[in-house]
């Protein structure tokens, strides 16, 4: 009877071995093709961010605001002055 059970407690063990063996591949491929689309929408992100940092530099050259292109002004808004100020 002790034969019967060490029989099926390692049958059982290597059950759980070879599932386990088997969904770890079956992840890390998974894994292997999210991580490398990850890197893919970095790589364009950052190259977006290059081509828009690029685009804002040659409108504030031209005068144009960066995001509107209306004429910009010699100030920067954060520092007008307050018109209760006049008084």
């Amino acid at each position: 009877m002790s034969l019967q059970v060490l029989g099926e407690l390692l049958s059982l063990f290597l059950g759980v071995l070879l599932g386990a063996t088997w969904t770890d591949q079956i992840m890390h491929a998974k894994h292997r093709r999210q991580a490398e689309e990850r890197r893919q929408l970095t790589e364009e992100r950052l190259r977006l961010d290059e081509e828009w940092a690029e685009v804002r530099r040659v409108r504030w050259w031209r005068g144009q605001c960066s995001r509107c292109r209306a004429a910009r002004s010699d100030r920067s808004w954060y520092f007008a002055e307050d018109p209760a100020e006049d008084d």
